[in-house]
């Protein structure tokens, strides 16, 4: 996380965040608050009874939106003044203001409602409350996966009491001027970009230039946030060459996957003995752990492929995989492994520790057999190089060519 000195540990404080994963959004900004927190949530996840009653023991408090019609047993009214109450107690409430979750990189109109209730609530306590509002930026590598990494960033604290004499004399102005300065600061910690064509490319790039081998590119939000500007100035000073930029992207993506070649690998240097040795002790390790591996796949491997079939048969909505496998995991992962206690058990009778020692074994086999996996991957690519960089080096040369191309048509 950058900037954790700007997330004060007590309230009364307020965070606003962009929206591009649904409930993931809810879970990453839980892990990186030190204190228990509020969430505010359109009413449509409180459309029964009983979905009220567990959502709001989750400390989600329920909002209609406008064009969303009303839902039974919410109102808005008691939704703020639940607010103003949580804040004068020195609680911590979450805000989405873009509303509606969007998997993109851009930063939609915000709406201001959060800040109305900031300023309300030092209002009512005569601008002593002293609520803080801190814009966090959420920037996801993959969001429709469930192991996607993300970087959080928080900018400084914005001091609600500053406004509030602007704010009695002409609320709804002050309101709106200050959602227009958390958009300015929400900026600081995202990496947004104009439009579909922009996000294209910036994912795409970003997947070229992101190299662990070089320094400079070790940081992937100063790296992103480098990729966004050049292809800004670009588009506006020299637009002409966005089409280069384009079709040497395509060009590097083709040959990089037609010889299953990772683009950091390109930032590598080369020893051949080193790296056969590298190689020699890598194939040892993965012989040594494939019974491991064997024995997450036997008791994890259904259940993977399981959600991965059932979520698209739930919904179209990309912005929906990562909490649905998530929620599917937490449901049919702990079904499966009671399932096979059951049946080892009915064959050799399992004292209740042995029992134990098993279920536990199950995850941690899991995680273990994917991360397995993804080693196994890496020595493979890393083996496919070294015989590229025997047989076909000047291919290898080329792409390190346009590789550095792309770099200076983006100004890096």
């Amino acid at each position: 996380m950058i900037g954790r000195e700007n997330l004060p540990e007590k309230g009364p404080l307020l965070i606003i965040a962009n929206h591009p994963n649904t409930l993931m959004d809810a879970w990453v900004v839980g892990f990186v608050c030190r204190q228990p927190i509020y969430f505010m949530a359109k009413s449509a996840f409180f459309s029964s009874g009983f979905r009220l009653k567990i959502l709001r023991k989750l400390n989600m408090i329920p909002i209609n939106r406008a064009g969303e019609g009303k839902a039974k047993g919410v109102s808005n009214d008691q939704s703020f003044e639940e607010c103003y109450q949580l804040l004068e107690a020195g609680k911590t409430i979450v805000i989405f203001p873009e509303g509606t979750s969007y998997q993109e990189r851009i930063l939609r109109k915000l709406k201001t409602g959060a800040a109305r209730i900031a300023l309300e609530a030092e209002k009512r306590n005569g601008g002593k409350l002293g609520v803080k509002i801190v814009p966090l930026g959420l920037n996801y590598s993959r969001p429709e996966r469930f192991r996607s990494s993300v970087l959080v960033a928080a900018d400084k604290p914005i001091v609600a009491a500053e406004y509030l004499e602007d704010y009695t004399s002409d609320f709804i102005a002050t309101s709106r001027s200050l959602t227009a300065l958390f958009r300015e600061r929400m900026e600081r910690v995202l990496v947004t970009t104009e439009d579909k064509l922009h996000d294209y490319l910036l994912e795409e790039v970003r997947n070229i230039l992101t190299s662990k081998y070089l320094k400079s590119e070790k940081d992937e939000f100063e790296l992103l946030k480098k990729i966004r500007d050049g292809l800004y100035g670009v588009s506006i000073y020299n637009p002409e060459r966005m089409l280069e930029i384009r079709q040497l992207v395509e060009e590097i993506k083709w040959q990089t996957d037609h010889l299953a070649l990772k683009a950091d690998f390109l930032d590598r240097r080369f020893r051949s003995v080193m790296f056969l040795r590298q190689l020699l002790f890598s194939f040892f390790g993965l012989v040594i752990m494939a019974p491991v591996f064997a024995y997450g796949v036997i008791h994890n491997g259904i259940q993977f492929k399981l959600t991965d079939k059932v979520i698209p048969l739930i919904t179209k909505e990309v912005e929906y995989y990562a909490p649905l496998a998530v929620l599917i995991g937490f449901i049919m992962y702990p079904l499966f492994y009671l399932g096979y206690i059951a049946i080892w058990d009915h064959f050799f009778l399992f004292p209740w520790w042995a029992k134990l020692i098993y279920f536990v074994s199950l995850p941690v086999s899991g995680i273990l057999a994917y991360s397995i996996h993804k080693y196994y991957r890496h020595v493979t690519l890393k083996l496919r190089f070294t015989i590229l960089m025997r047989d076909r080096k000047d291919m290898v040369q080329d792409l390190r060519e346009q590789k550095k191309r792309l770099r200076y048509l983006i100004g890096m």
